[in-house]
């Protein structure tokens, strides 16, 4: 009797489940009948010219309607089949209620309001945004080369188009110096020379760049100086002397910088340079021999004569150093040493006279002269100073010899009170002696005798 009330109860909890489940279906099926079909999709989108895009189109409750996706009015779509003739469209469904449309490559043709309907009316418009990255008109050379001459007016243009348009920046050494599609340099000068980029940025990548190389042409200018070194010892004079000719050049363009001597070409020995160049670019002669007293016949066996010709250039100062040093210099190479550079508006040259190893020092009367008539606080016991024949006479007249060679006849002060400084240096050193002299006299004979 117990089993037959346990059977009973199980049997009808089990049809009372069925009798709920049964309910909460008709339930749902109503419910579900009612609901009204609804489409998810983005407002805006956006694509980039070359790419694909994909345009995706949910619908909610869809039952039996079926989709279709328009371009500007235009049927392209009636659910998974393709109805225009356009190989950039296609269609795919990877959901049974999700439709995706696929433009690829995309164009700038298929900017425009796509439109997903459904065949009860309901629609949801998709706004794509088709944008193109810059591009230059005109010239495709990214390397642009710019010649022109001080005082002249010069224009770079960069020009490009894209969706939406592009600006155009300029950069100067990586700094931003300007925008907008041309560059104007009015009056310009040799520091002008530079190398400009023009970079177009609309927000797509890639943003294209065009350098130019501006080169401001000018005449070269020349300094021409030297520096001899003349050793002596016990035995011999003018052993191992060295002579070195300093030819700076400032100029654009500089194409070649040949050395003459009486109008010979000077060609180089190719091997045992030394040259030495300082930051500053100041001129300074390091000799490459020492003091010795070994015998003429050894030294010249062990330092035979060489010329060697080295130049440098310091690009940001439009500067070339030409160094032409020749070892062992005798009296042989005495002469007219030329300096000649090949630039802008042709051939250019500065030349020199060398006559060392002299038995004594000279200056032309019209040097001296020329010292005092543009100084004429210094008197004339400077010449002493001029003639003389030790270490003072020797550093005022190489300073004077720089002076010339630098084309400065009518600017000496510097020559003129090196000499007065010498003068006043050695006459106050007279009167230093005098006293220690008088002093040393006081000394001894106030000393008692013993």
């Amino acid at each position: 009797m117990k089993f037959n009330l346990s059977a009973l109860i199980i049997l009808m909890l089990y049809n009372a489940s069925k009798i709920v489940k049964a309910s909460y279906e008709s339930n749902y099926n109503l419910e579900t009948e009612n609901q009204v079909p609804f489409i998810e999709a983005h407002d805006n989108q956006n694509a980039t010219v070359g790419k694909s895009v994909s345009l995706g189109c949910i619908v909610h409750n869809l039952k039996s309607y079926k989709i279709a996706w328009y371009f500007n009015g235009v049927l392209l779509s009636l659910n998974s089949i393709r109805i225009i003739n356009n190989k950039h469209f296609s269609i795919e469904n990877p959901q049974p209620n999700e439709w995706i449309l696929v433009i690829d490559p995309v164009n700038t043709i298929h900017d425009g309001q796509y439109s997903c309907h459904v065949n009860n009316g309901l629609k949801k418009n998709i706004n794509l945004k088709v944008g193109m990255p810059p591009v230059f008109v005109g010239s495709n050379d990214t390397h642009v080369i710019i010649n022109a001459q001080e005082k002249d007016n010069v224009t770079l243009t960069c020009e490009a188009e894209g969706s939406p348009p592009p600006l155009i920046y300029w950069y100067r050494n990586n700094k931003l110096i300007a925008t907008g599609t041309q560059l104007f340099k009015n009056n310009v000068s040799r520091y002008n020379s530079a190398i400009y980029e023009c970079v177009a940025r609309n927000g797509i990548e890639p943003d294209p760049s065009r350098l130019f190389k501006v080169n401001i042409n000018f005449k070269p200018i020349i300094h021409l100086m030297y520096q001899f070194a003349d050793y002596q010892n016990n035995s011999n004079r003018h052993i191992l002397n060295e002579l070195e000719l300093v030819c700076q050049i400032t100029g654009n363009p500089i194409n070649s910088i040949s050395w003459f001597k009486d109008g010979i070409k000077i060609k180089d020995d190719h091997h045992n340079r030394r040259h030495r160049f300082y930051r500053n670019n100041n001129y300074r002669f390091v000799p490459t021999y020492s003091p010795t007293d070994e015998p003429k016949s050894i030294l010249k066996k062990k330092y035979p004569k060489h010329v060697s010709i080295q130049t440098t250039h310091h690009e940001k100062n439009f500067r070339y150093i030409s160094k032409l040093r020749i070892k062992n210099f005798d009296e042989s190479e005495n002469g007219n040493y030329k300096c000649s550079v090949n630039g802008f508006e042709g051939d250019h040259s500065k030349s020199l006279n060398i006559n060392e190893l002299r038995s004594r020092w000279h200056l032309d009367e019209a040097d001296k002269s020329l010292i005092l008539k543009k100084n004429d606080k210094y008197s004339q016991k400077n010449l002493n100073i001029l003639n003389s024949q030790d270490s003072n006479g020797r550093i005022v007249q190489t300073s004077l010899m720089h002076e010339f060679s630098h084309g400065s006849k009518s600017n000496l002060t510097k020559s003129a009170e090196m000499i007065q400084g010498t003068y006043n240096t050695s006459n106050s050193l007279k009167i230093i002696n005098v006293y220690i002299y008088l002093f040393i006299a006081i000394i001894l004979i106030r000393t008692p005798e013993n």
